[in-house]
């Protein structure tokens, strides 16, 4: 993509959505946008990291987009760490390849994202390199794609706003395995009973998810009414208040 003919904004890391951010409402970009051709969000415009977070990033995303189609602003939005799946790009050449336009997390495998579970972020991220082959820290592409799978690998590891009392968790799961998740997320460190609920029945996999920390195994019934049954089980088993609770005092 080259931009010489009309000017060009960047920008970068306004994480519209997240309480911290000082824009709250799209518009006011509306003065700055409204200088410029084209505008490339490069990366985490906005937060979309944690369940909480994705629907009112996502809400953002599209007023943004919307903003700039009305006042004649051409929109390219690029993937940061944040906001791993807002778009199809990761980085965009200008000026005739003159210059790169990149999030930065891909330089950084220890310090990006910022976040609590940066050490647990650094394994994922490494082993994503080494999947890719040995020459993944200095190919761009692979670099990038390495970045985008470890980032959507950590919203599992970040920890929402809220906690639930029983967490059902399927052992085949996209992009990451439910004894992953386990090993990941020990349930003795976030105090919530943890079940596996799995069509497997696999007695290694049976003992590797106590072995990991899960409180049960409930096979997964192919019957609509029996699945039923077994999730109304769970509940009552482990969510449901006991005697003595607040809940229930």
């Amino acid at each position: 993509m080259s931009t010489a003919s009309e000017p060009t904004i960047i920008l970068s890391d306004l994480h519209l959505g997240h309480r911290a951010s000082q824009i709250r409402d799209p518009e006011e970009l509306a003065p700055i946008l409204k200088e410029a051709g084209a505008v490339v969000f490069n990366g985490d415009t906005v937060e979309m990291r944690t369940g909480v977070d994705r629907p009112v990033g996502r809400r953002m995303a599209a007023a943004v987009a919307r903003l700039c189609h009305s006042i004649g602003c051409r929109a390219t939005f690029i993937n940061g760490n944040h906001a791993p799946t807002i778009s199809k790009i990761d980085h965009l050449d200008l000026m005739n390849g003159r210059m790169l336009v990149t999030h930065g997390d891909i330089l950084f495998l220890g310090v990006a994202p910022w976040s609590r579970q940066a050490l647990a972020y650094r394994k994922i991220h490494l082993r994503a390199l080494a999947h890719l082959g040995p020459d993944s820290l200095v190919n761009l592409e692979k670099r990038l794609l390495a970045t985008k799978r470890a980032s959507l690998r950590l919203q599992l590891l970040e920890q929402p706003d809220f906690k639930p009392d029983l967490i059902i968790l399927d052992l085949n799961i996209p992009k990451i395995s439910g004894h992953t998740v386990l090993a990941l997320y020990p349930p003795k460190k976030h105090q919530r009973p943890v079940v596996v609920f799995s069509a497997s029945d696999n007695e290694a996999d049976v003992s590797r998810a106590f072995s990991l920390g899960a409180q049960d195994f409930v096979h997964k019934p192919m019957d609509l009414d029996d699945y039923k049954t077994a999730v109304s089980g769970m509940v009552q088993k482990w969510a449901a208040p006991k005697e003595g609770d607040p809940a229930t005092s």
